[in-house]
């Protein structure tokens, strides 16, 4: 499940594949509905090989208002080992709730994680536009694991669907707490600004 404030409300993507909509601001800010309780086939085919993991974010297209989701498939292995091996982007128009499967971000940058579920338009060249970066969040299975999480991180082009696993470099794993996204507002023309931010354990 994940949760997003966006248009003046809150919406959430309820693992059942279910969009809620919670007016915080309205007559009733107690009442939460169902917005929208179908998604396309293709969001959920590949169930067997998924991590379980989605993830909901507000897009402005000018007037345009969306919403964007993200659904992270890869095989979860019976020792415990796992690997994101597909990210599959979705487009939820607000105005006639029609569904549509996004490959072309333009300049927009999608960060997904535990903590946080953001995207930024930069236009300096330093971070890398149409692609989705990710951390390990398979909180479940990491937990259990040896050394915890902070493995399976890395970007989703969507170009050419493919994955960059090199651009971090150097490893912080942790039970707790693996790498997470920083994210602070400003009144710039971002819409935040990301932070890749290491949890080491006290020995190293």
């Amino acid at each position: 499940m994940d949760i997003t404030y966006y248009n003046r409300k809150v919406y959430i993507f309820k693992f059942s594949y279910v969009i809620q909509v919670w007016d915080v601001h309205g007559e009733d800010p107690t009442k939460i509905v169902v917005l929208h309780s179908h998604v396309p086939f293709d969001f959920y085919a590949d169930d067997a090989e998924d991590l379980g993991i989605s993830y909901i974010v507000g897009l402005d297209d000018g007037e345009r208002k969306r919403l964007f989701v993200v659904s992270r498939k890869g095989p979860i292995k019976d020792e415990g080992d796992y690997e994101t091996k597909y990210l599959q982007a979705w487009d939820f128009d607000l105005e006639n709730r029609e569904w549509s499967e996004v490959s072309d971000l333009g300049n927009k940058t999608l960060f997904v994680g535990h903590s946080s579920t953001f995207w930024i338009e930069d236009t300096t060249g330093v971070i890398k536009g149409n692609c989705i970066y990710f951390t390990d969040d398979v909180v479940d299975v990491y937990r259990e694991s040896e050394y915890g999480g902070g493995r399976d991180m890395g970007i989703y082009d969507l170009s050419d669907e493919c994955f960059i696993r090199r651009h971090f470099t150097g490893k912080s794993r942790s039970h707790l707490t693996p790498p997470i996204w920083l994210q602070a507002f400003n009144q710039c023309k971002l819409s935040g600004v990301c932070v890749w931010f290491f949890v080491k354990r006290s020995m190293e």
